[in-house]
């Protein structure tokens, strides 16, 4: 998955504590389409955060 851009939602402020783990979920919330572990981020800083998952 790539996403980017402001209407991204984060449950948290940039830098993300390692490791990540994202849960995408269908637009009205309910339900789980797939789940990401990012353990080793290439980037994640105040600006930006960018990895690889597992």
């Amino acid at each position: 998955m790539k996403a980017k851009g402001p209407n991204i939602p984060l449950a948290s402020v940039l830098p993300i504590a390692d490791p990540v783990q994202v849960r995408a979920q269908v637009r009205n919330g309910v339900g789980e389409c797939w789940e990401a572990s990012f353990s080793a981020p290439r980037r994640n800083d105040s600006d930006r955060f960018s990895a690889k998952s597992d």
